[in-house]
This record gives C-alpha cells, structure tokens and sequence, in this order.
C-alpha cells in the first residue's frame, strides 16, 4: 500500500508551488515562485532532460493532488464498506427462526 503520509509530508516539506520549468537556449530551469530550485547551468540539456524537468516540475502540483485524491477514494470506500456491513448484519437479523 501507498504511504501517503509520508509522500504527503515530503510534498508539504518542498518549495511551495507551482514550479515552472523555464528554457533558455539548451539551460532548463525549475523554480518555484521567485526561486530558482534546479539550474542546468552547463548548457548540456537534452531533449529529455527538458521533459525530465517538466515532469519534475508538475510534480510539485500533481503529487499532493495525486494524494488527495486517494485518501477521497479511501474514505469513499471506508463508507462503502461500512455500508455494506450494516446491510448483512441487518440482513442476517431479519431471518425467521
């Protein structure tokens, strides 16, 4: 199973989003806000280094939306379940003798 308390607290614990990536001839950049958090400062970005960035980047939003989603449908299911009980039981209870 998913830790998502832990995934949630490393997400909480980063640079506060969106994060950007920003191109600038072969330099890739993530910030965060006024931030600079990643610099390909070399100038020996690829084409999957930018798409690596991206990625990277759309993490910062699409990790703690990821998550929230998730504890939804664990709650959701919780309900379900306890639902489901409540009807066997009161199933089992209406049985003639």
């Amino acid at each position: 199973m998913i830790d998502l308390t832990a995934i949630r607290a490393r997400a909480d614990k980063a640079t506060p989003g969106p994060w950007t990536r920003e191109e600038c001839g072969n330099d890739t950049r993530i910030c965060g806000g006024d931030e600079v958090l990643f610099d390909n400062e070399w100038g020996s970005a690829t084409g999957q280094d930018w798409l690596d960035a991206a990625f990277i980047a759309a993490a910062r939003t699409d990790v703690p939306a990821l998550c929230d989603e998730v504890e939804s449908l664990r709650a959701e299911l919780a309900e379900l379940r306890r639902a489901q009980a409540t009807k066997v039981t009161e199933s089992s209870s209406m049985r003639p003798l």
